[in-house]
């Protein structure tokens, strides 16, 4: 395990990586739902998409006419955050990730209709775990899979121990396994599940009780349709219900 806020400017620096190795950065939201995302790389791709993500963040701290707004000086502090920062911002990190082709999405979420009895905490171990299920049911036959999270301080050994005893269920199907926790802006592609997760609960709660459809006349719709090709599978522990790219 890598601590918190270990970095290095390349993601590989010093690591030895074989060939078809794949990084899953994860973010979790409680917000409208109990959901995490997890955004796949390959290793080939991994530090041109962390230098892009770097690029887009250096760009947008210098709109001067965006100082004194707690939303912008928050973001030229911490990095992206899709729930933060200010509507130009938002909208150039969505338009750097439509013209993306390097990652592929993965949500799970529930919203709280099931087992009202588990905390928001117990209940996001679940949805981990199912998560880490998905993405290693997907990747089994790669040699390696680094799951990367944003540092939760007393969370990180239980999130590690969800990985481990996912990753175990597949016995010697499993690749490799490696869990690393990081900072905000260490590694920048931790803002890439942030504002998957973001944009999916804005365009998931907006058709709460409806069918699921993709409106382009409609603003959130839209925002998806953005990240939507990136998105392998959205699922429910809830209804079952699954999103998949096709959709739209």
């Amino acid at each position: 395990m890598h601590p918190a806020g270990a970095s290095d400017t390349s993601l590989l620096a010093g690591d030895n990586y074989s060939e078809g190795s794949v990084f899953a950065f994860v973010d979790e939201s409680y917000a409208p739902f109990v959901a995490a995302a997890a955004v796949l790389v390959e290793s080939s791709s991994a530090d041109r998409m962390e230098s892009g993500v770097a690029s887009v963040f250096s760009h947008n701290r210098k709109r001067h006419y965006l100082a004194g707004m707690r939303g912008f000086e928050r973001f030229r502090q911490d990095g992206f955050h899709a729930t933060n920062d200010p509507l130009e911002v938002r909208m150039a990190f969505v338009d750097f990730l439509a013209d993306t082709l390097d990652f592929k999405s993965m949500i799970v979420y529930s919203d709280r209709s099931t087992r009202p009895d588990l905390s928001d905490k117990q209940r996001l171990m679940i949805v981990f775990d199912q998560l880490v299920h998905d993405v290693l049911g997907a990747y089994r036959s790669r040699p390696k899979v680094v799951f990367c999270f944003e540092s939760a301080e007393g969370m990180d050994s239980y999130v590690e121990q969800v990985v481990l005893r996912a990753a175990r269920t597949f016995g010697r199907r499993a690749p490799e396994i490696e869990v690393r926790f990081g900072a905000k802006q260490s590694p920048y592609m931790l803002a890439v599940p942030d504002y998957v997760l973001h944009i999916f609960g804005q365009w998931r709660s907006d058709g709460a009780g409806t069918e699921l459809e993709v409106d382009p006349k409609e603003n959130r719709s839209r925002t998806f349709r953005a990240i939507l090709g990136s998105i392998s599978v959205a699922r429910s522990l809830d209804d079952a219900r699954v999103v998949r790219r096709t959709l739209g």
